[in-house]
């Protein structure tokens, strides 16, 4: 009988990588461990991790009892692993894009090592911190290291960065240009921070949607693509103790035969289908933090009359260009069945919290204010409010969420 049932797994395997390859996919198997000595190889004594989510983005899987995992992809994706709450990737290490593994290799591997923190109390401090607009001008590079080695001294459990990482790509059509925004940021910059250390897409992070808008030969890094290979994933997931964090990409693109290509708030179909995957991993009463770069709900336009652009959808509706014009079905789908707790964003440049009460849910909506001001020209200001260059702490002890924006005392180009 045993035999019997060793063949049938053999030849279902055997069936099941046939498959891959006729459909021009990657069956990828690994392992997800405790790397204890950090060689980035599963030794005697180190323990596999069961249960651990593995996903592309799209296909979502959790490992064995022994810590395997096995996925179908295609070439061209990024698997990461959404780390569990007493773990995370060293060197930010979640994720891999297929493309650069070695020809003919469909296995891979997530080492991940345990968290300094290993109290179990529900407790922790974490930083978010947006709008850095990295790029050679106006000491930006100077701001940027002074406001992470503030963050640096708090010793955060780890540091969110809410988008718009580099100065502007949206609008470049020079490649070389936004290539050098996102070295500097990648190596000088972000190094600063030691902490684990996890990025959202920003609008000004997505490459030549304006500076090149239908080109003919669009280069390897056109749209996301930029992003995707400095900074990995667009949405992805990862857990902190008792918490689920949700990162998604909140940049559509709109189709407008007037004013022509640019971007607006929306959190895809494809990205959807994602999360409710990714959430049916986790318990219903496990508080949900969701990050995006666009905010769900902003009250800056209602308290300073400011109307907004109002821009045309690809399906020829009109939508908000700088709120998450769908965050209604994107709530329904953390709201419907979890315990949505906070839902962090920046964009504005300004700080604000709002508290979200409803029969569903108690959950706050903060906009993070920015690292950057008014672009590195001094505080940002809008009508009569003023708010200078900054961060946002953020403590969390059980489902209370506590946030504070700190000043790191940093003064603009025209403040000097």
């Amino acid at each position: 009988m045993a035999r019997k049932l060793s063949l049938a797994f053999i030849i279902l395997m055997l069936l099941w990588g046939a498959y891959g390859l006729a459909s021009g996919g990657l069956n990828l198997t690994g392992l997800v461990f405790e790397d204890s000595n950090s060689n980035g190889v599963l030794d005697m004594g180190e323990k596999p991790l069961p249960g651990v989510v593995v996903s592309d983005g799209e296909a979502v899987t959790t490992t064995d009892a022994n810590g395997s995992y096995r996925i179908q992809t295609d070439m061209g994706r990024i698997v990461f692993v959404s780390a569990p709450g007493t773990h995370h990737a060293p060197e930010n290490k979640f994720y891999t894009r297929t493309e650069s593994l070695a020809k003919g290799k469909d296995k891979l591997d997530f080492p991940l090592t345990l968290n300094d923190d290993t109290v179990d109390n529900n407790e922790f401090t974490f930083v978010f911190v947006t709008d850095t607009h990295a790029a050679a001008i106006r000491n930006a590079p100077e701001g940027i290291r002074k406001a992470y080695g503030e963050v640096e001294k708090l010793n955060p459990a780890f540091v969110i960065h809410g988008g718009d990482v580099i100065l502007d790509a949206l609008k470049a059509a020079d490649e070389d240009k936004v290539v050098a925004q996102y070295e500097l940021y990648t190596r000088q910059l972000a190094p600063v921070i030691k902490q684990p250390f996890y990025h959202t897409i920003g609008n000004h992070d997505v490459f030549g949607w304006i500076g090149l808008p239908n080109p003919k030969r669009p280069t390897k890094l056109y749209g996301k693509k930029a992003y995707e290979k400095y900074l990995g994933p667009t949405h992805y997931s990862f857990n902190y103790k008792h918490c689920h964090f949700v990162v998604l990409d909140s940049i559509g693109r709109t189709k407008d035969p007037v004013d022509g290509s640019t971007y607006y708030g929306v959190v895809d179909k494809g990205q959807l289908e994602w999360l409710r995957k990714d959430l049916s991993q986790i318990k219903a009463s496990t508080p949900v933090i969701l990050v995006t770069h666009i905010p769900t709900v902003n009250a800056l336009g209602s308290v300073y009359g400011l109307r907004g652009d109002v821009v045309s959808t690809p399906s020829g509706e009109k939508a908000p260009k700088h709120q998450i014009a769908n965050f209604p079905e994107l709530f329904g789908e953390v709201l419907g069945n979890h315990n949505l707790k906070l839902a962090l964003a920046g964009h504005y440049h300004t700080y604000e919290a709002i508290h979200w009460k409803t029969n569903q849910a108690d959950a706050l909506l903060v906009v993070g204010g920015s690292i950057c001001g008014e672009w590195w020209k001094g505080d940002r200001t809008i009508g009569p409010a003023s708010w200078p260059e900054g961060f946002t702490v953020i403590q969390v002890d059980g489902e209370q969420f506590k946030p504070n924006y700190v000043s790191y005392g940093w003064k603009g180009t025209e403040e000097q």
